[in-house]
């Protein structure tokens, strides 16, 4: 079973258990005492317990608190289901820290942990970083559930058309499907989704990070008589400027380093110095950054 449902579960019935411990303790127990009675002085007793119950019926009941009904109808399964996905997505992180617990991604998917749609999708938004979503995709991936999960992102993004991270998430499904493709056409046709979706994610926020560099990944990929090329190479330029007015972020390194190469592809060595320089100038102690200036004439 998936850790996290593991911990959902453990918590839902250490609650329920307080829950009944602390009904059942409420009422105390009645004791008759350990000697054997006579059925005459039992019979007695008994009657006496008895009218003493009406006569507290009868007390006034202004101080009662009255036992809280249950509901005769049962909750809606697929509103459950989604109250239960939103709990988990603001309360995982500090249900894991406060067990003293923390579950890896990439361990879930080399262990097997990962087996149902449900369980890749949870993985997939309390990933961290790239790595741990890709991680997410490729234990759906050898459950044999990938083409699942996209199937399941691609309602939820379909539901909720002004969400970025709905976007993002098909999005990380979309490249591990175009990862796992050899065939050239059904490549082609996951890299244009791939490409639509960072647009739509784009649409909703031009200023994701993320998805403009996503996007500009997916594109410097692309075969060259594509002439994509020059539109990742424009991306990354976004990217850069973006960058000079924001603080140092996870990836930021790897604009200046891939912006480089591709210049130099192109031919363009003095932009290509330009923009490994900058990146020095910001990152001094990148080593990919330093060599690619040490050999880029």
């Amino acid at each position: 079973m998936n850790p996290t449902v593991s911990i959902l579960l453990g918590v839902l019935a250490g609650a329920g258990a307080g829950y009944l411990a602390g009904s059942f303790a409420s009422e105390e127990p009645v004791s008759y005492g350990t000697g054997v009675e006579a059925p005459e002085i039992q019979i007695s007793r008994l009657r006496n317990e008895l009218d003493e119950l009406r006569d507290r019926m009868d007390e006034p009941r202004g101080a009662v608190i009255a036992p809280r009904e249950r509901s005769a109808s049962s909750p809606d399964q697929d509103a459950l289901k989604l109250a239960v996905d939103a709990w988990l997505d603001e309360n995982l992180e500090a249900l894991l820290a406060e067990r003293g617990e923390q579950v890896s991604v990439a361990d879930a998917s080399t262990t097997g942990k990962i087996t149902t749609p449900e369980e890749a999708i949870l993985a997939l938004q309390s990933a961290t970083d790239w790595d741990e979503q890709m991680a997410a995709m490729q234990a759906a991936l050898d459950a044999g559930i990938l083409d699942q999960v996209i199937e399941e992102l691609e309602r939820r993004a379909a539901a909720q058309p002004d969400s970025e991270a709905a976007q993002m998430e098909l999005a990380a499904g979309y490249m591990q499907k175009l990862f796992s493709t050899s065939n050239p056409i059904e490549t082609g046709n996951w890299a244009m989704k791939l490409d639509s979706t960072y647009d739509k994610a784009l649409a909703i926020n031009d200023q994701s990070w993320d998805a403009r560099f996503g996007k500009a990944m997916s594109l410097s990929n692309w075969p060259d008589f594509t002439g994509k090329k020059a539109e990742a190479i424009r991306q990354f330029e976004i990217l850069r400027e973006q960058q000079r007015s924001s603080a140092d972020g996870p990836g930021f390194d790897q604009t200046y380093l891939i912006l480089g190469n591709m210049y130099q592809q192109q031919g363009q060595l003095d932009k290509a110095r330009a923009a490994w320089q900058e990146g020095l100038d910001r990152f001094p102690d990148h080593a990919q950054l330093r060599e690619q200036l040490g050999g880029g004439n």
